[in-house]
């Protein structure tokens, strides 16, 4: 094989050569650069070998895979093999894109093609390098404040992610940020601070953060959970939000605006502005108000008058409510001596509840008590069993398998005691175990501090499932945000059935899931390029 070492022909007398090309010599700093590498070849190429663009104070990416077209230079018709990829530079001033090499082996004679495949046919390796890239990199605008998001668009979204139901106090609801942008990587998103809400209390989960390509340039997604409780009843207001970002293209400031937000909350027992109990009227003030409604009932003359009467009611009238009369002097005495009969003196009353109320409060007492023993040993019980798994007492160190079986075995010991605190109503334990369990099947991921976002995992699992019943990930998204809604209830409120039939589910439905996440499918393929995980878009 000859290799071919020389300067290189020029024009029209090149057979192959490359070059690199970028879209802006100028851009500004962590802003996206189009670069393009392109083979121009008129000879049967056997082996071909092309670097990947290197830079030092910036990353390169590639995007998509290659494309084939023809292009007429200098007068010859050129076969063009392409590939795009995206530059992000680190730091402003200079940085430069140093040369691409082409490696091929090409045939040495002309009728090489009319003997392709040929294992006897000689050839050559020929090496062909670009120029080098100088790139001016621009630092950010003077009066540009706040967080650097240079970018070809952005859009940011607000919901509640958690269905239009009443709002409840004590009950969580989650509200969904979500940023979607193009020619930005997802760790150029800024962080998002919790809010701060009069009458509610504000969890954050860990963004999810993703990037894709697609022929245009890279894409990329943030979302963010805030799980919100109101303490009370009334008008809560999630405050608006303003994200700051620089349009590379036109040059210019934007602002992305999310208005705020306003939730009635109920009280825990679904009524906003319940009515304030009426006190029962006392029996005796009850006889009397029907005795005056009904009034006592009196003859009446041919004139229409009350019978005994002229005109004026006069005291001296029989029938009249006179303090004279013996009747009515008699009645008082009835009625005081009645009341004295039915109102014992308080410290009898005081001592009558203390003798009922110090048993049943030691009672109490020791019954909680015993509880919480029993609650502290069936705990440390399994502690015990968890470490020992850590520790690999069930299997023998450093051999995969048995590695690969403890964490099984790990995952079932979970499940197991998922399902004793479902059948138990210990929505705490239960809550626990399933943070076991979620760290152990997402591991290498942030893990989950919440139900929610557990459910929010294993939807995610569900699009890439190939079956056509989701009905059981349904299931156990729903028993998920149950055991959040039954967690954060009001303690006065009691657990829905339909909530509490779900909990007692959930041990069973995580059993029947894969004992690993599901990754994506062959239709939705990536591929690492430097170190970044690219989606295509």
């Amino acid at each position: 094989m000859d290799i071919t070492v020389g300067e290189a022909p020029q024009g029209a007398e090149r057979d192959m050569y490359i070059e690199l090309e970028v879209a802006d010599s100028e851009p500004l700093v962590n802003s996206e650069v189009r670069m393009t590498v392109r083979v121009y070849y008129d000879v049967e190429l056997i082996d071909v070998d092309v670097d990947a663009p290197v830079a030092d104070g910036a990353d390169i990416l590639q995007i998509g895979g290659g494309r084939a077209t023809e292009a007429v230079v200098d007068g010859r018709r050129y076969r063009v093999a392409e590939r795009d990829y995206v530059l992000y530079p680190n730091r402003s001033g200079a940085v430069t894109v140093q040369p691409v090499t082409l490696e091929a082996l090409v045939p040495t004679d002309a009728d090489a093609s009319n003997r392709r495949g040929s294992v006897v046919a000689p050839v050559r390796r020929v090496v062909r390098m670009s120029d080098a890239l100088e790139l001016d990199v621009q630092p950010r605008p003077d009066d540009y404040t706040g967080w650097w998001l240079p970018a070809r668009e952005l859009t940011v979204s607000r919901e509640r992610a958690d269905g239009d139901g009443e709002i409840r106090v004590g009950e969580p609801l989650t509200l969904r940020t979500t940023m979607r942008a193009a020619g930005v990587r997802d760790t150029q998103f800024p962080d998002l601070a919790e809010p701060t809400i009069d009458g509610a209390v504000v969890y954050g989960e860990p963004p999810e953060r993703s990037t894709g390509a697609d022929e245009n340039g890279l894409r990329a997604e943030a979302t963010l959970d805030w799980v919100v409780i109101p303490e009370r009843e009334g008008e809560i207001e999630i405050p608006a939000m303003t994200i700051d970002w620089y349009d590379i293209e036109s040059h210019e400031v934007r602002v992305e605006r999310l208005p705020a937000m306003r939730f009635d909350v109920v009280s825990a027992t679904g009524a906003k502005d319940a009515a304030a109990p009426v006190a029962a009227p006392e029996d005796g003030k009850a006889a009397a108000g029907a005795g005056n409604d009904a009034g006592p009932e009196v003859s009446r003359d041919a004139s229409g008058n009350p019978g005994g009467v002229s005109g004026d009611a006069g005291s001296d009238v029989p029938g009249n409510a006179n303090d004279d009369m013996p009747g009515n002097a008699g009645g008082d005495a009835a009625t005081r001596e009645t009341a004295g009969r039915s109102a014992p003196p308080a410290s009898t009353i005081a001592g009558s509840l203390r003798g009922y109320l110090v048993p049943l409060l030691g009672a109490a007492l020791l019954a909680a008590v015993a509880a919480l023993l029993l609650q502290w040993r069936r705990l440390r019980g399994l502690k015990v069993r968890l470490d020992a798994l850590e520790a690999g007492s069930t299997g023998t160190a450093g051999n995969a398998s048995i590695s690969s079986g403890r964490d099984d075995a790990r995952l079932e010991v979970a499940l197991k005691e998922i399902e004793r605190a479902a059948a138990a109503g210990d929505h705490d334990a239960l809550h626990a175990m399933l943070q076991v369990w979620a760290r152990r099947r997402w591991e290498g991921q942030t893990p989950p501090r919440s139900a929610s976002r557990m459910a929010a995992l294993v939807e995610r699992e569900a699009r890439l499932a190939d079956t056509d019943d989701a009905t059981p990930w349904q299931a156990i998204t729903e028993a998920l945000r149950a055991l959040d809604r039954t967690r954060y209830r009001g303690k006065d409120k009691a657990v829905g059935e339909a909530d509490a039939t779900q909990l007692r589910a959930l041990g069973r439905l995580l059993a029947a899931l894969p004992s690993r996440p599901l990754t994506a499918t062959p239709e939705a393929r990536s591929v690492v390029v430097s170190g970044y995980h690219l989606a295509n878009w």
